[in-house]
């Protein structure tokens, strides 16, 4: 009985070892996460705090106009846009997202599947801010988004 403990616990702990790496690498792969607005449109100037006030339901109008926040379907990219930039777990998020559309009936972002999906929603619409994995960002030659804030 002693034996087969050991080998449990040594065998857990080697599985645990193998997913920690694991989500290490996988981070480090989707290096940074970069927020973006269409280049010539009204959202250029927001600073961190916007963003985060935007994306939790806080700042709904730029202006007059409704802004319309986008999430990214990617969950590597989304965990980080969570951690980094939002300072919340994707836990947190949602918890905030249930409470608001409880008690304010506001309606959380709209979730595209895909970066490419967001670039084009941002693309189209001055009133778009979204977030993308740099990545996707630099390997299109894109000079109608603009880069408002990135984190690794």
């Amino acid at each position: 009985m002693k034996y087969f403990r050991k080998t449990f616990l040594f065998v857990m702990a080697a599985v645990l070892a193998a997913v920690s790496v694991g989500h290490s690498l996988a981070a480090k792969k989707g290096a940074g996460v970069v927020v973006i607005v269409k280049a010539d449109g009204a959202l250029v100037g927001l600073s961190l705090k916007e963003i985060r006030a935007i994306f939790l339901g806080e700042k709904l109008f730029q202006g007059s106009s409704k802004i319309e926040p986008v999430m990214n379907g990617d969950d590597s990219v989304a965990l980080v846009f969570f951690e980094k930039i939002l300072g919340k777990t994707k836990v947190q998020y949602k918890k905030i997202w249930r409470s608001k559309a409880f008690v304010d009936a506001l309606v959380a972002p709209s979730v595209l599947p895909h970066s490419e999906d967001v670039l084009q929603a941002v693309e189209k619409d001055e009133y778009v801010i979204g977030f993308v994995n740099e990545t996707d960002l630099s390997a299109k030659d894109n000079k109608s988004v603009k880069v408002i804030f990135s984190a690794e």
